[in-house]
């Protein structure tokens, strides 16, 4: 039987591709984390995503490829989960996209828990938010203002000028 390139290999080869993206980013990642942190419910939103798309694929409706779509899309969730997230040279890496010290106007840092500090990096038109131990807030800050990123008062004061 020849390969047929239709829909539904098309998907699967799409989602392997993404696959293998992922497998790379989790390796530079790795290797470029100088504080490691986590990202907020991060594993609830993926596990509920992966449930979704899994019952959805064991209906028919993405494929008829049914195990194989299964399986890259629990490995893509997998791989998302476990790629590190944190503070870098390069700026701050969160799931698997990197967002670069340049793009950051101002961060604010506050109590998340007991033991846990959440890092709150503002962007233009968003945030990122980070959760580290709390014996990291001098490790974070001081990586934050070495890539001369400011806090939330000295955005606002820069602001009234």
């Amino acid at each position: 039987m020849p390969f047929d390139l239709t829909l539904d290999s098309g998907l699967i080869i799409l989602i392997a591709a993404f696959d293998l993206y992922l497998v790379v980013r989790f390796f530079q990642f790795r290797k470029q984390l100088m504080v490691r942190g986590a990202v907020p419910a991060r594993l609830v939103a993926l596990v509920i995503l992966c449930a979704v798309v899994v019952w959805q694929a064991s209906q028919g409706k993405f494929t008829s490829y049914i195990a194989v779509f299964n399986v890259c899309t629990i490995l893509g969730v997998a791989l998302v989960a476990v790629t590190p997230s944190g503070l870098s040279k390069e700026g701050i890496l969160c799931n698997v996209m990197p967002t670069p010290w340049a793009k950051i106007f101002y961060y604010d840092i506050e109590p998340y828990s007991e033991k846990k500090i959440r890092l709150r990096a503002h962007l233009a038109a968003s945030e990122r938010s980070l959760i580290f131990d709390k014996e990291q807030q001098d490790l974070v800050e001081a990586h934050l203002r070495a890539n001369d990123v400011m806090t939330f008062e000295a955005y606002k004061a820069s602001r009234q000028r």
